[in-house]
């Protein structure tokens, strides 16, 4: 007995077969891709935020916090996360160079470069603070070298941007072909073995002055085992940020701890 679904995909002739989606103007090229992404970071230069973000704590449970967010182009970053029943769990900071985390339930305070290991010390997803900005701004960090372009048939139909990256690997990242909007539906870094280093998968866009973004974001890091989902609540794009709030000073009384990794 042949399944309908084969005959879908051979003949389209089976009752309620779905066509697949065919693009609805001429290919575009990886170069055009390329410049609708950088034109859309271009214009979104600093966003604020709250969401709920549903994660592994670094103990191995699954928690949810609430959190506020700050983020500006070149890797600053402040996050303050609070309990869901109230009151402060931690705020980590970034101004692109130096890392700093107010751990409030264990009395400490960090303060290092601005690495990946030192970001994941408050949601364990290990991503550069330059990434970091990149994803919670509905966008994917653009690395390496245009590889080429293919189409998606599915959900709706979907451009498939793919990047060679220096160490071997590659960046795929697929973007919503609808009215040609280029939203960053899913991105995925993989290095030269084929392995994926993260992963993230966005819905929900809507316009925010002029700026799409989206209402969710699933973020994965499989080398460490992490991952965030994050739900925003509120977002207003391109805020004026002073300086200031992306660095953290100790608090009185306690004494700063060396983080680097």
């Amino acid at each position: 007995m042949i399944r309908a679904s084969l005959l879908c995909g051979v003949v389209l002739l089976a009752a309620g077969c779905p066509k697949p989606a065919m693009r609805p103007y001429p290919p575009p090229t990886g170069e055009e891709l390329l410049a609708a992404l950088r034109g859309r970071a271009e214009h979104l230069k600093s966003l604020r935020a709250t969401a709920k973000v549903d994660h592994f704590a670094n103990g191995g449970e699954r928690v949810r916090i609430k959190a506020n967010i700050l983020v500006a182009r070149g890797g600053k970053l402040r996050f303050e996360a609070d309990s869901p029943l109230g009151g402060a769990l931690a705020t980590l900071t970034s101004d692109g160079t130096q890392f700093s985390l107010l751990d409030v339930r264990n009395n400490r305070f960090l303060t290092g470069p601005a690495k990946a290991c030192n970001v994941a010390r408050l949601i364990r997803l290990a991503i550069p603070p330059d990434d970091v900005v990149a994803v919670l701004m509905g966008e994917a960090p653009l690395e390496g070298k245009l590889k080429g372009v293919t189409w998606d048939p599915n959900h709706g139909g979907r451009e498939v941007l793919t990047l060679s990256t220096a160490d071997g690997g590659e960046e795929t990242i697929q973007l919503d072909a609808a009215e040609k909007r280029w939203d960053v539906m899913r991105a995925e870094r993989r290095d030269a073995g084929g392995k994926v280093l993260w992963r993230v998968t966005n819905s929900g866009f809507k316009d925010h002055g002029g700026v799409r973004l989206p209402d969710v974001s699933d973020i994965e890091e499989p080398p460490h085992g992490a991952d965030a989902e994050i739900k925003f609540r509120a977002v207003e794009p391109n805020v004026e940020l002073p300086e200031e709030l992306f660095r953290l000073p100790p608090p009185q009384g306690l004494t700063p701890e060396a983080a680097d990794c």
